[in-house]
């Protein structure tokens, strides 16, 4: 038997069919929204290997700007926005195209390198190379500290990778000598040490010996100043200097004066 409250709380056969209606509605459309996002990816995917599969040789990367690969990676970005990795191809070879070798940067290119870059890094939080890349680009802007910001952020993201020790030396060698800003020495040397650690010592000791060289008398105070707390630091300040600046080096060992 069926009691009065019962009777009052079960809902009647067309609401109970109006329900399960419903819920088989918002399964549909759950399903349907799924298999957008699955098509819209696969579709993403596809656009960007065609654009990896216009080279066959291994020694060019996903990131060499050859003709139609930049319109592939762009497509893919369009059908996939949240993969930030088609945002960081598109904008390495944007940045490529902004930096022609012996001319004037392509402001227009440099800032829709940027912009990609920037949206690679937000998207990919834990990858250097978007970090790299846009240390790359704000040196090119002329924006050392900005430079020296992000090749700091690559080299915490990716220690033991060469790719953001050889950004961190380039880049931070290159705003030490525009502004004379020890914080980019120090980075430099940072990156400097990353290469020296992973085993490319020559590698790494070459681009300090030209910077050493061709540096002004007040190059010991700077090093000292950038390898302040750090004796690895030290240390290889002092064997990167020591063939071209013996004074220096000298100043830089463990044993030599302060």
């Amino acid at each position: 038997m069926t009691s009065g409250a019962d009777a009052v709380n079960r809902p009647a056969p067309a609401a109970r069919t109006a329900c399960a209606k419903v819920g088989r509605a918002a399964a549909a459309a759950g399903a349907a929204l799924l298999g957008a996002a699955c098509l819209r990816s696969l579709h993403a995917e596809a656009a960007y290997e065609a654009g990896l599969a216009l080279s066959v040789d291994p020694h060019q990367g996903p990131a060499h700007d050859l003709p139609g690969r930049l319109a592939w990676y762009e497509e893919a970005m369009e059908r996939d926005p949240g993969d930030g990795l088609y945002a960081l191809r598109a904008g390495q070879i944007r940045l490529a195209r902004a930096t022609p070798r012996g001319a004037r940067p392509d402001l227009d290119e440099l800032a829709a390198a940027r912009g990609l870059l920037a949206r690679a890094a937000a998207l990919r939080p834990l990858d250097f190379r978007p970090r790299a890349e846009l240390a790359r680009a704000a040196t090119t802007a002329g924006d050392a500290a900005g430079a020296v910001r992000e090749a700091d952020a690559a080299l915490l993201l990716g220690r033991r990778a060469p790719g953001a020790a050889r950004a961190a030396v380039d880049v931070g060698l290159r705003a030490w000598r525009a502004t004379g800003d020890v914080a980019g020495l120090r980075t430099a040397l940072r990156g400097g040490v990353s290469l020296a650690a992973i085993g490319e010592p020559a590698t790494a000791a070459a681009p300090f010996a030209r910077a050493f060289a061709d540096a002004d008398a007040g190059l010991a105070h700077d090093l000292s100043e950038a390898v302040k707390g750090d004796p690895d630091l030290a240390a290889f300040a002092a064997d990167a200097a020591r063939v071209v600046r013996p004074d220096v080096a000298k100043q830089l060992a463990p044993d030599g004066p302060r």
